[in-house]
């Protein structure tokens, strides 16, 4: 009796080939992923080096970093403006501190991956003047500095024109990127603004107004403008004194840090949430953990 060969694969041994087939594909588009993310990352770093040469380049000629104005160098407001206005661009870029009028000679450049993008989930990236660049969400102690806290910020505040100049926060101008008010509802995510009613994750928003923003603000820069929901991993800086705003965050404020003054010095850390108290944050438990505090 002859035996019969059998020809083909069997429906396990397809299956088999077919989940191997899929594994390896899962893994060649991680990698593809994360390729695609940290050229994404040294595009970012590329652009930070050029914007400090520029800022390099001002200081050679005038011995600082801001104009006696109060101003940062034009050449690096305008390519920032333009950076910030690209629709394709994955990077918001701010420069350090947001109040350049005494803070001349020591300068920082921040590129902040902007929300729903592949680079979501990325920590900042920040250079200084002498051309350090750290990859973590820790703005430096004096990239913050404000020798004389002001009571409008005139860069956060700030938007320009199509000639590059600036147009200060007062004046209404169609060529604002938030419009004349610089205000937002929804979500404000990634933006330069006053206040928003919605959500202002990884944007920066700057007052004077008593709430900024009533959603979350985490990954956010929040100048006088406090926030009503969760702050985790923000940078808030409030000028407001006494009993003017009752808490600087009113949720989740892990991993904050909180520059408030003096008067503030007196109030404890946390309270409770929904409380009239007055506090630095209002949440329970470690919904204040890893806060640093620094009184001016």
């Amino acid at each position: 009796m002859r035996n019969k060969s059998k020809l083909g694969f069997g429906i396990i041994e397809v299956i088999i080939a077919m989940a191997i087939v899929a594994i390896i594909a899962k893994v060649a588009y991680s990698s593809y992923q994360d390729s695609l993310i940290r050229a994404n990352e040294e595009n970012a770093k590329h652009k930070l080096v050029n914007l400090m040469q520029e800022m390099e380049k001002y200081y050679a000629t005038h011995g600082a970093y801001s104009a006696t104005s109060g101003a940062w160098p034009a050449a690096v407001s305008q390519k920032i403006a333009s950076l910030n206005a690209n629709s394709k661009e994955l990077y918001t870029y701010t420069v350090y501190p947001l109040e350049p009028a005494g803070n001349d000679q020591a300068t920082c450049i921040n590129a902040t991956p902007k929300s729903n993008t592949i680079q979501d989930n990325n920590s900042q990236l920040l250079i200084d003047e002498q051309n350090n660049i750290a990859v973590n969400n820790v703005i430096p102690t004096k990239c913050l500095a404000v020798l004389t806290p002001p009571v409008v910020n005139p860069v956060i505040n700030a938007c320009f024109g199509a000639d590059g100049t600036q147009i200060p926060y007062s004046s209404p101008n169609p060529q604002c990127a938030q419009g004349g008010d610089h205000t937002g509802s929804g979500n404000c995510n990634g933006q330069t603004l006053a206040a928003c009613s919605g959500n202002c994750i990884g944007a920066n928003v700057c007052g004077p107004v008593t709430t900024g923003c009533s959603g979350h603000c985490t990954n956010a820069f929040i100048y006088n403008s406090p926030c009503n929901g969760d702050c985790d991993n923000s940078v808030i800086y409030l000028v407001a004194s006494g009993a003017t705003v009752a808490a600087a965050c009113g949720g989740n404020c892990k991993g904050v840090s909180i520059i408030v003054p003096s008067s503030w010095a007196s109030r404890p850390v946390t309270c409770a949430e929904g409380s009239s108290g007055l506090c630095i944050c209002k949440g329970n438990g470690n919904k204040c953990s890893g806060i640093t505090v620094t009184f001016y």
